[in-house]
């Protein structure tokens, strides 16, 4: 059996993959993404006094949020431009497409973070939800020396004890391997200045409809479990249904606690 990081880039890589995966973020964070809305409000006072950015996306997707990016940054009169780092080509595809409609600034680059090289050095360095399938924190030092003198990296997880983060214990257990990277990543970093900030979004749709999933808890579940809910066995899938109705509210929604995690790699 492929470990689960070999088994998420499959995935990441398939059109199914990529099509359930924008559903699944518009379940998470909505049409708007809160998800984005927030990580710039905590990375805008770190640049405010920049009227250019250099940016790079590692694990960008489709581009989507990093077009959201640019469009935030251009209303606070910053001129951005970025390289976008992603191993789907499906992604890729996409992300040429729709940045063309417009002509953002976007350079893509079909490819693993660990096979990317470049002379460029970035202002900002953005992680979201992309280091699951690094094998090592040697992906750290790399970053590093990407980063300008007065650059940030910015690192955005679920944290462990979060609903992604308990059913990725669930649907991993079957690899012996695990997706939770947060405690190996403040480990990486735990020579270096870095800022933490939590917070929590609230899923958009409401994921089960009294003791059974609905339509959208079968869909994220299905994601996070990287195959059909049929391929998966009937223990996951009853592990996962127990989990999802204990972490609901009261209203029928479930709060996701996101980390974000920034540092410029000074010595403390």
């Amino acid at each position: 059996m492929k470990d689960v990081k070999k088994q998420y880039l499959d995935y990441l890589n398939s059109s199914e993959g990529a099509r359930k995966y924008n559903e699944f973020k518009n379940i998470l964070y909505g049409k708007k993404d809160s998800l984005i809305l927030s990580v710039f409000d905590i990375v805008y006072p770190e640049i405010r006094n920049k009227k250019e950015l250099k940016i790079l996306d590692v694990g960008g997707g489709d581009g989507k949020r990093l077009r959201h990016l640019l469009d935030l940054f251009k209303q606070k009169e910053i001129i951005a431009e970025a390289d976008l780092v992603e191993p789907s080509e499906e992604f890729i595809k996409n992300c040429i497409g729709e940045s063309a409609k417009k002509k953002y600034p976007i350079v893509t680059k079909k490819s693993t973070f660990e096979k990317f090289s470049t002379q460029s050095k970035y202002d900002i360095i953005f992680l979201i939800h992309s280091i699951y399938t690094f094998r090592n924190n040697s992906y750290l030092d790399k970053i590093r020396k990407m980063l300008k003198r007065d650059g940030v990296a910015v690192f955005v997880v679920n944290d462990a004890n979060s609903f992604l983060g308990g059913l990725k214990k669930i649907t991993d257990d079957q690899y012996g391997s695990s997706r939770n990277e947060i405690d190996s990543l403040l480990s990486g970093l735990s020579a270096h200045r870095i800022k933490v900030k939590k917070f929590d979004t609230i899923f958009s749709g409401v994921l089960t409809r009294g003791n059974i999933l609905n339509k959208n808890g079968n869909l994220v579940l299905e994601w996070i479990g990287m195959r059909h809910l049929h391929d998966m066995s009937d223990e996951i899938k009853e592990s996962a249904r127990k989990f999802f109705v204990k972490r609901h509210e009261k209203d029928g929604h479930i709060h996701e606690k996101e980390v974000v995690i920034l540092t410029n790699f000074s010595s403390k």
